[in-house]
Order: C-alpha cells, then sequence, then structure tokens
C-alpha cells in the first residue's frame, strides 16, 4: 500500500469516526428503547371514550400493561400516560411536556418517566426531577374498579 492510498483511506474512517462522535455528543442521553406495545390509541381493544372520560378494562391487553408496580401505558392520541405507581394505585398525567409542549413517546425506568422529545424526567406523580422542564405534569382523576380504570381529563 502506497502513502497517498493509506491517507486516503485513514481520512475517510477519521471522518466516519468524527461524524459518529459529533451527531453522539448532541443527544440527549435519553433512553431510546421506546417499547410499542406501551404505546396505544384510544381505539384500541379494551379501551373506551366518552366525552372527558377514558375507560381502561382491566382484562385487556392495555389493561395488563397497568397491572403491576410501575406498569405504564401512553394513550397516544389523547395525550394520557397511565402508570401503575406501588402495584395498587393507578395515576394518569398529560404527556405534553411542560417545557416545549412535546407529546411524543416516553420512556420508562424503575417508575420514572423521561419526554424523549427533549429529556426532562419525572417520577411516578408527576414531578419534575430533572429538566429542561421546569413545571410538574398535569394530572387526572382516576378511579379503579374490579374491572376497569376510569380516567377524567
Amino acid at each position: 500500500m502506497n502513502r497517498k492510498t493509506f491517507l486516503k483511506g485513514s481520512t475517510s474512517l477519521f471522518l466516519l469516526t468524527a461524524t459518529g462522535f459529533s451527531l453522539k455528543s448532541c443527544s440527549n442521553n435519553v433512553d431510546s428503547n421506546v417499547s410499542d406495545d406501551n404505546i396505544v390509541d384510544s381505539t384500541s381493544p379494551g379501551i373506551t371514550v366518552e366525552d372527558n372520560r377514558i375507560v381502561i378494562a382491566l382484562d385487556s391487553t392495555s389493561g395488563e400493561l397497568l397491572a403491576e408496580k410501575n406498569g405504564w401505558l401512553l394513550i397516544r392520541d389523547k395525550r394520557v400516560l397511565v402508570l401503575n405507581t406501588d402495584g395498587e394505585n393507578i395515576n394518569a398525567f398529560s404527556s405534553v411536556c411542560p417545557h416545549a409542549f412535546c407529546a411524543v413517546n416516553w420512556t420508562s425506568r424503575n417508575g420514572n418517566f423521561t419526554c424523549t422529545c427533549h429529556g426532562s424526567v419525572f417520577n411516578s406523580k408527576g414531578e419534575v426531577q430533572s429538566g429542561p422542564a421546569n413545571q410538574d405534569l398535569s394530572s387526572f382523576q382516576t378511579s379503579v374498579s374490579s374491572t376497569q380504570i376510569e380516567i377524567i381529563t
């Protein structure tokens, strides 16, 4: 291999490597493993919507996602984030992040939720844990019976 061929190959490798590192440095360190199983819409089986009420049947696939502690569900088209905080209590919040009003995918880890738009983190009570958001998520009233979860939006 002559010097010119070596330098040409090295320059390409350097540029690819440098570009890869620069793109990574622009990331917001948000866990990109968003499970499609946790993201539904209001027409999914087991979910009904009437006016300002969302009802989730506990025996449906969507309801099963909320059966255990830290179980969660994003009803994307209604912009509602629902979670089982401790194995018994269900909380529901607006999925619109108060930082930049993004209502995109969310990730969950250990009962905390991260907005994938800019990386704000909220706990299971909807309280901001780290920014850039500086306000808590808006909450909705919930009630749970033996067969369903009702959310008043």
